[in-house]
């Protein structure tokens, strides 16, 4: 059975007709899915290019096709394509493709409507809260409310309409969009840390048995090679939107050093607040202390800076599950985030901070250098929550979601011959 999976995400066609990534969802990402469907069809945007990058992946092969989808960026434009959208997804659709939606956003309806108006059925993947990703401290749009009370509302729907519905948290976007009482639901992220992800860590860590007390019933033993002292920060996140807070983080760095502590910061990431970012850096004074690293590709240039850092911080205003966050925590590199989406669930409350707060950022940055054990302690228990986000772990509970979309598929069928 072939899949037909819906997702935001906007990848590059070059002139030959081949689809490139310049960061997620390469090939290799689809054999997760590839393990219960013979083919997959992405039903998602593809800029034209005449040019591939280096550093960019490549996306489709004879198992894996990208559908041919008007391009467009932005609501308005949505709104003057739709009807051609849902059009040229209905003309690369099969009756018995398997349905996937990835959601928030408006590929995933959109496929729904291309399939008809019957109960089709469709499996539904939950990866981010539009309540959150388009809120007034994310996005910048007249048409923002309505999108927001739209999406929102989409979403619920869709849960509880849905055969089966994946989560990318545990608990945290189940309470806000549940799924319906007939619906199959499972919490798993969708970041899947391989192997070499977990092995990257003890290339440069060795532990010894000397324990430092992590509650009152727990002992770890830590990494004594680790210096223990905060100086180097990294932050690894897209720079499309403002919504990853790197300005907050810039402000909290600027405020730290006017008062006395001197850190330097590795921004990794690219996209349209990049100029804004570097003119804030800048104006803050921070020019020798932080470096702009742009795009890096996933894998080993990113684990690579990360482990030239002494923590990594991630300032969102909004997000759900980071992968970032994940591969630095696989890393054994301690992380302090900003208490939104999914990541209270992985950080315990002393690593995280109120979003958009400076001044709070920088005092637990403060507060974090007069302990050198934490860094230690920190980076061991995050290791080991890691381990969770194994790809041997989560792909057993995909492919039950996934054989509960076929199951529903084939009854369907069955049904309307």
């Amino acid at each position: 059975m072939r899949l037909a999976i819906a997702l935001e995400y906007r990848f590059h066609r070059h002139a030959d007709g081949s689809v490139w990534t310049s960061s997620a969802y390469g090939r290799k990402y689809w054999d997760r899915y590839l393990r219960s469907f013979d083919r997959v069809l992405v039903v998602a945007r593809a800029e034209p290019v005449n040019r591939v990058h280096d550093g960019w992946i490549r996306v489709d092969d004879a198992t894996v096709e990208v559908a041919r989808l008007p391009y467009y960026v932005g609501p308005w434009a949505y709104l003057r394509c739709r009807r051609r959208l849902v059009q040229a997804i209905r003309g690369s659709l099969g009756r018995e493709d398997a349905l996937v939606l990835r959601m928030p956003g408006a590929i995933g309806p959109s496929l729904l409507a291309a399939s008809g108006r019957g109960r089709r059925p469709y499996g539904l993947e939950v990866v981010g809260d539009p309540a959150e990703s388009l809120g007034p401290a994310a996005v910048r749009s007249p048409l923002r409310p309505l999108l927001r009370r739209w999406a929102v509302s989409e979403l619920r729907r869709r849960c509880r309409d849905a055969a089966a519905v994946l989560y990318v948290t545990q608990w945290t976007l189940q309470q806000r969009y549940p799924p319906g009482p007939a619906t199959s639901a499972q919490g798993v992220s969708d970041v899947a840390l391989g192997e070499e992800d977990l092995r990257e860590r003890q290339s440069h860590a060795v532990f010894v048995a000397s324990s430092v007390e992590l509650g009152p019933d727990a002992l770890v033993v830590v990494n004594t090679k680790s210096r223990g002292l905060l100086r180097n920060l990294v932050c690894v996140a897209a720079m499309e939107q403002p919504y990853k807070g790197q300005d907050v983080l810039l402000a909290a760095m600027a405020e730290c050093r006017t008062r006395g502590l001197h850190l330097r910061l590795t921004l990794v990431g690219d996209g349209r607040e990049r100029p804004r970012l570097e003119a804030l850096t800048g104006r803050l004074g921070l020019e020798d202390t932080v470096r702009f690293m742009g795009y890096l590709p996933a894998g080993a240039a990113v684990r690579s800076t990360l482990g030239e850092a002494d923590l990594f911080v991630l300032p969102s205003r909004v997000d759900a599950m980071p992968r970032a966050l994940l591969e630095a925590m696989a890393m054994g590199l301690p992380c302090l985030a900003t208490s939104v989406g999914g990541i209270p669930e992985v950080l315990p409350p002393e690593a995280l901070v109120l979003p958009g707060d400076a001044r709070a950022l920088a005092e637990r940055l403060r507060s974090i250098a007069a302990q050198p054990d934490l860094l230690r302690v920190w980076g061991h228990r995050n290791h080991l929550k890691a381990l969770a986000f194994r790809d041997s772990v989560l792909q057993e509970v995909r492919e039950d979601f996934y054989q509960t979309v076929i199951e529903a598929t084939r009854g369907w069928l069955r049904d309307t011959r």
